[in-house]
């Protein structure tokens, strides 16, 4: 819910530097988003940054460009439940760019995950940022009433991460 806050305000802000090591889970079972120092306000009718910010495979591949909004932050949350669950690294975003059909999840991670989620989670690593936001805006109203949205996850902060990107 920080990043919908943080995207909502006047000017927006735009974390740009999502990853593992930047989410953590306090005793408490309090969600923190670490690490503001790559976090900018968007500059209206600013197109582009002006030097990348990001780690590689937790990037957007619109960082490799220059051109940054909230589907930036969307896909880095998306690239990190990704490494939490199938742990493996996400591909870097300039090379998915390039290939946007490299996403690996092993039959037995993905037969563990519902099928939302599973949506939920493709959708937000589409390479095309529009692309990204709409199909999680629709995600989100489709499976804002399902059941299984509630249903706990194996994999250690699933549903918190879930949280963050806003599927839940």
């Amino acid at each position: 819910r920080i990043l919908q806050e943080m995207h909502r305000a006047q000017p927006p802000i735009l974390h740009r530097d999502i990853k593992p090591s930047n989410i953590i889970r306090t005793s408490g079972g309090r969600i923190c988003l670490l690490d503001m120092n790559a976090a900018r306000r968007m500059s209206p009718g600013k197109a582009q940054d002006t030097q990348l910010i990001g780690t590689v495979g937790y990037a957007a591949p619109e960082q490799y460009r220059g051109g940054v909004d909230a589907a930036a932050d969307v896909y880095g949350v998306a690239a990190t439940v990704f490494r939490t669950v199938t742990g493996n690294e996400p591909p870097a975003g300039n090379n998915r760019a390039k290939n946007s059909d490299d996403l690996f999840m092993s039959a037995e991670v993905a037969e563990e995950l519902t099928q939302p989620v599973c949506v939920a989670l493709f959708n937000a690593l589409q390479v095309q940022p529009d692309q990204r936001l709409s199909r999680q805006q629709e995600d989100r109203r489709t499976h804002q009433d399902q059941a299984d949205r509630d249903q706990e996850f194996e994999a250690e902060g699933m549903s918190n991460a879930l949280v963050i990107l806003g599927t839940e």
